[in-house]
């Protein structure tokens, strides 16, 4: 197996060695993202410094038809990841197939890449209702350039939470999505995805006998090999000059196919703005930015809601990269919730 330095080194040989292509276009472009957080908890008087993000991609052009990304992760508790592995082809003129380990297409802010994350906490979207959506299959997209630009896509993935599986089960079936997006007037953008099948439950301590209204007759329900799952998310945003506006809805249906547990659903929704000021001297921009966001988790075991406010800036000191420090404070809004925490981030891509 190839160590982290090993596989590192592969890399940047591979990158030189594309030099001797007879054409610029098809040198590599290889990029790095490091994100360095300080983070206090102003309730408990708890706080840490942690390597939030430590990433290594490589993305090119094969040939004329042909793309490629591989992007790895180096901080994923401990071991490295890939995040990222895909070719794309394109098909058509506007027309594109990528196949390989990509992030399916639910939602605005898991797709956004994370050196673009507004915050230092992504939502409740990411964090409650799907933090399971990077998979290996196959993505069709058609890009309409005219007069109303939009895109529609549909893909089909192995789905169960095996991502991260270097040899994934056989399954008898898959999980498939569908995406479209528009953007009527300049600036102004909608977007709506749907997603549907089956995914892998890894968590054996959600339920408990002792937590249903009927003691079950065998345990083997509680720790089922997989639930259905249904994802339904829309988007819009607004942008002009320095101005954004941004919101999102997503919500996600739990069915186990059992008589014990009856299908539920949870739901969040953000809401978010900011402006970006331009400065000159070393520093480039200052982004101040305001974020709500709401979950609601329906299930009639374990109910439960939580709302949050988010207050940040983001300091630029670099006018076309990433070299940025962002501060941000959230506080909880909800009753049954008492967390405070302001989030000092260094972040650099190169």
């Amino acid at each position: 197996m190839l160590t982290k330095f090993n596989l590192l080194a592969v890399l940047v040989l591979l990158s030189f060695g594309a030099f001797a292509q007879d054409e610029v276009k098809y040198v590599p472009e290889v990029h790095g993202f490091t994100l360095f957080r300080f983070e206090q908890n102003t309730n408990t008087n708890l706080g840490r410094f942690a390597l939030k993000n430590a990433r290594f991609s490589v993305s090119g052009n094969a040939s004329e038809r042909f793309k490629y990304r591989t992007d790895l992760a180096f901080n994923s508790e401990g071991s490295l990841k890939i995040l990222d592995a895909y070719i794309q082809m394109q098909v058509l003129s506007g027309l594109s197939l990528r196949v390989g380990a990509q992030k399916t297409p639910v939602w605005n802010e898991f797709m956004r890449p994370s050196v673009e994350a507004r915050f230092s906490n992504f939502s409740y979207l990411s964090t409650k209702i799907a933090p399971d959506m990077y998979d290996m299959g196959a993505l069709l997209t058609y890009e309409g350039k005219g007069a109303i630009p939009f895109s529609l896509s549909a893909g089909m993935f192995n789905g169960y939470n095996e991502y991260f599986n270097s040899k994934p089960a056989q399954h008898d079936g898959y999980n498939y999505s569908l995406r479209g997006s528009v953007e009527p007037v300049t600036g102004l953008n909608f977007s709506a995805s749907y997603y549907k099948g089956r995914t892998f439950y890894t968590n054996n301590s959600y339920f408990t006998a002792s937590q249903l209204p009927v003691a079950p007759p065998v345990t083997s329900f509680i720790d089922p090999k997989f639930f259905y799952t249904d994802i339904f998310s829309f988007g819009a945003s607004y942008k002009t000059g320095g101005f954004l506006v941004e919101g999102e809805f997503l919500q996600r249906s739990f069915d186990y196919k059992s008589v014990w547990i009856e299908k539920f659903n949870k739901n969040a929704f953000y809401a978010m703005t900011q402006y970006e000021f331009e400065t000159s001297g070393q520093l480039k921009r200052i982004i101040p930015a305001v974020r709500y966001d709401s979950y609601k988790d329906n299930n009639p075991i374990l109910s439960s809601k939580q709302d949050r406010l988010t207050l940040g800036a983001t300091f630029c000191f670099a006018k076309y990269s990433y070299s940025d420090i962002r501060i941000n404070y959230e506080t909880a809004l909800s009753n049954n919730t008492n967390t405070d925490i302001i989030s000092l981030d260094f972040l650099v891509r190169f």
